[in-house]
């Protein structure tokens, strides 16, 4: 019986743990500005966040989605599409 309640407590916190990986990206907005910054994902999901930043020096936060070619496309929160490749 200790050794069930063993095992079950291992699993519920070894599931509740997510690997976060960052990537290194650099890229081009809708507004003509270039924009790079590191982004993270969690299991190696295709969802990536984190913040961006532009040529001017302004900060933005970022939310998109990475594909399989180290391509991650998305918006800024304040609208504006921005393409990216990872380094």
């Amino acid at each position: 019986m200790k050794t069930l309640l063993f095992l079950a407590a291992l699993l519920t916190f070894s599931s509740g743990y997510a690997k976060e990986i960052s990537y290194s990206s650099a890229g081009v907005g809708t507004n003509g500005k270039t924009f790079a910054g590191n982004l993270s994902s969690k299991d190696n999901g295709s969802t990536v966040s984190g913040e961006l930043v532009d040529e001017d020096g302004g900060s933005h936060d970022f939310k998109g989605k990475r594909d399989d070619h180290g391509n991650i496309t998305g918006k800024t929160k304040d609208g504006i599409q921005v393409e990216l490749s990872t380094e």
